[in-house]
């Protein structure tokens, strides 16, 4: 009951249609990493949900119940030989636990009720030890982490520490709704900001002031994407670009976030391209 897609006494986290299909695109990455990496030499394959939720949600229209990210990574064919789940809502971790501690893998999660930024440090110290223990004829551990915030709580400094640490494939949402909200507002505060720690720089501020009309929101979302995705490539990432993102959409056909990938290989990035191409739409303008 509790890794069914049924309704179960477990919160169930209620979301719009798209959420389906962010979460089907998810499904079907994890489907073709673990089936291509699990017979390699890796010290470990490791699933990292850095916002992971209840574990189930539903779609608020039709009740739809459906699995959320960390019961996929669960109940894929061929599993991971570690999970870290953070979850900082009390309620939600509550529930989290309750339906993972039913999984015959339990004893390979690591839960944490608690914000992702605050124990990255201890999860990549975690990974590493794992690598350490390892056979020298062993590669290091290569970890996919699924990012899925809210907003903007999602700090660089997050996914630097990944970055730099460690050997970690990202799929992420990037919360562009949210961006062009509150932007113009923050722009020309003198106080750090939650763009500021989500870009990791300031630096986004010169991007913004450049273009021709900032209340264009596809302008918005194109410069600010191709400037965070500049940022993850310095830190040798290979990245989906513009005709490699895909776009969620809402009920009312409005663009509400983008996910990209980020992989160290860019088989990663082919993997992502290759499951959302089953969603893929026409251009939206701005993402040609």
């Amino acid at each position: 009951m509790y890794l069914e897609s049924e309704k179960d006494d477990q919160v169930i986290r209620t979301s719009g249609e798209w959420a389906k299909e962010k979460l089907s695109i998810l499904q079907r990455f994890i489907s073709m990493f673990t089936t291509s990496m699990r017979n390699r030499k890796w010290a470990a394959l490791n699933y990292i949900d850095l916002e992971a939720g209840p574990g189930k949600n539903r779609v608020k229209d039709s009740n739809d119940v459906f699995l959320g990210s960390p019961l996929i990574a669960l109940t894929t064919r061929y599993t991971f030989d570690n999970y870290f789940f953070v979850e900082k809502n009390p309620e939600n971790f509550a529930s989290l636990e309750r339906r993972v501690r039913s999984s015959p893998l339990h004893s390979r999660v690591a839960l944490y009720n608690d914000d992702c930024n605050a124990v990255i440090g201890h999860i990549v110290d975690t990974i590493n030890e794992v690598e350490t223990r390892s056979s020298l004829e062993k590669w290091q551990c290569l970890n996919l982490v699924f990012i899925d915030p809210q907003g903007l709580e999602f700090h660089w400094n997050t996914i630097k520490e990944l970055a730099t640490k460690t050997r970690s494939d990202v799929v992420m949402n990037f919360s562009t709704s949210t961006i062009t909200r509150i932007i113009r507002d923050l722009s020309n505060s003198p106080n750090e900001t939650a763009i500021d720690e989500f870009f990791g720089t300031r630096e986004w501020r010169h991007v913004y002031e450049l273009l021709n009309n900032p209340r264009e929101g596809a302008a918005v979302r194109r410069s600010l994407l191709d400037f965070y995705c500049d940022r993850l490539r310095a830190l040798s990432y290979t990245t989906t670009g513009p005709t490699g993102e895909h776009i969620i959409l809402n009920s009312k056909n409005r663009q509400l976030y983008t996910l990209i990938c980020a992989s160290k290989h860019p088989l990663g990035v082919d993997f992502f391209e290759k499951a959302a191409a089953k969603f893929k739409q026409s251009g939206l303008p701005g993402f040609d």
